[in-house]
C-alpha cells in the first residue's frame, strides 16, 4: 500500500513537471509573438510621425521672396555672350552667306554676275595671250579697244611684249564681285602669269541675244 502512494505521487510530480514545461514553453512563445508584434507597430508609429511631422514643417514654413523673379523668365541665350559672327546668325533665320575677299582686289562674291556671262570672261582672260587671240569673244564694233589694250600693256610690261607671238600660260583667273551700270557689267579680274600679276575690269553686255566682251581695261600691275 504505501508502495503504491509513492509510485502514485510521483506519476503525479511527474505530469505537473511536464504541465510546467508546456506552460512554459507556450509562455515563451506568446512573448516572443508580442514583441515582434509590438517592434512592427513601434516602426509604423514612428514612420507616421516622422511623416506628420514633415507635413507640419511644410505647412507652416514662412517661404521667403524670389530673388530677382524676372530674371527667371529671361531665355538662356539672352544672357550668354555671343561672339559678332554668332550674334549675327541667330539674329536671322537665313543669314547672309560670307564670300572671301582679297586685300587691294576685292570681294569674290559673284553671285550678281549672270553665269553665261562669268564663264565668257573666264574664257576671255584665260586666253587673253595666247596666239588664237580673243578677237571671236569681243564685240566686233569694239575690236579697236582690245588693239589700244594690248598696246598699253606691251609698252608697260616689255617682257609680255617680247612674247606676244608666244603663248603665255595663265595660271589663274581670278573674278571678283561685279558692278552694272546702264545696261553692262563692270567685272573686276586678276589674273596671274608666271611673272606678272594684272589687275584688269573687264566689261560684258547682252547685245543680239548673245553675251559678249565689250570693253577690257588694265587697272594695276605687279610683278610676282
Amino acid at each position: 500500500m504505501f508502495l503504491w502512494l509513492i509510485v502514485v505521487k510521483l506519476e503525479i510530480n511527474m505530469r505537473f513537471y511536464l504541465f510546467l514545461q508546456a506552460f512554459s514553453l507556450i509562455l515563451c512563445c506568446f512573448s516572443f509573438f508580442s514583441c515582434k508584434k509590438a517592434l512592427v507597430v513601434n516602426d509604423v508609429w514612428e514612420t507616421e510621425s516622422i511623416r506628420s511631422r514633415m507635413n507640419k514643417l511644410l505647412e507652416y514654413a514662412v517661404w521667403t521672396d524670389e530673388i530677382e523673379p524676372e530674371r527667371l523668365s529671361v531665355p538662356l541665350s539672352d544672357g550668354v555672350k555671343k561672339s559678332p559672327l554668332a550674334a549675327a546668325a541667330s539674329t536671322s533665320v537665313n543669314p547672309v552667306p560670307v564670300y572671301p575677299s582679297i586685300d587691294g582686289f576685292g570681294s569674290l562674291d559673284t553671285t550678281e554676275l549672270p553665269l553665261e556671262l562669268r564663264n565668257l570672261v573666264f574664257s576671255f582672260c584665260s586666253a587673253l595671250f595666247s596666239v588664237n587671240g580673243v578677237d571671236s569673244l569681243m564685240q566686233k564694233e569694239n575690236l579697236f579697244l582690245l588693239a589700244l589694250f594690248y598696246s598699253d600693256i606691251y609698252r608697260m610690261i616689255p617682257s609680255l611684249a617680247s612674247d606676244k607671238d608666244k603663248n603665255v600660260d595663265v595660271e589663274s583667273v581670278l573674278i571678283g564681285q561685279p558692278f552694272f551700270k546702264g545696261g553692262e557689267y563692270d567685272v573686276p579680274v586678276r589674273i596671274c602669269l608666271k611673272s606678272t600679276q594684272l589687275d584688269v575690269h573687264v566689261f560684258g553686255a547682252f547685245l543680239q541675244n548673245k553675251w559678249a566682251i565689250t570693253q577690257i581695261q588694265l587697272s594695276k600691275w605687279s610683278a610676282r
